[in-house]
């Protein structure tokens, strides 16, 4: 399944997937006030990032999107540390695993 889903359209598949879980992401993290469904809405999606990642470990495919990705997941983490709250810091930790597995399965030497 995973190979299917980062060869599919040439790779566009899993481009598309990972901007959908960035764009959930990041949008509930911009908005200035944290309400328990958004940080939940923001914690599924970066969960679901991860599941991406571990299901489609093709280092091609994430280097690719290794910018987006990164700049993304980073802003929700920082901007969720600011918050304070016992939901944002689960939502800063698991943006910081989910960096912490790309950095991983992007950083292979060849």
């Amino acid at each position: 399944l995973g190979s299917r889903i980062a060869t599919e359209m040439d790779g566009t598949l899993l481009a598309r997937l990972a901007q959908i879980c960035l764009d959930a992401a990041t949008d509930n993290s911009r908005k200035e006030v944290v309400r328990t469904t958004t940080n939940t809405t923001t914690l599924h999606a970066i969960q679901t990032l991860q599941l991406l990642l571990q299901v489609t470990p093709f280092p091609k495919s994430w280097q690719r999107l290794f910018p987006g990705c990164f700049s993304g997941l980073f802003r929700v983490a920082i901007s969720q540390l600011h918050s304070r709250t016992n939901v944002s810091t689960k939502v800063a930790t698991a943006a910081i695993l989910t960096l912490s597995i790309l950095l991983d399965l992007t950083l292979v030497d060849d």
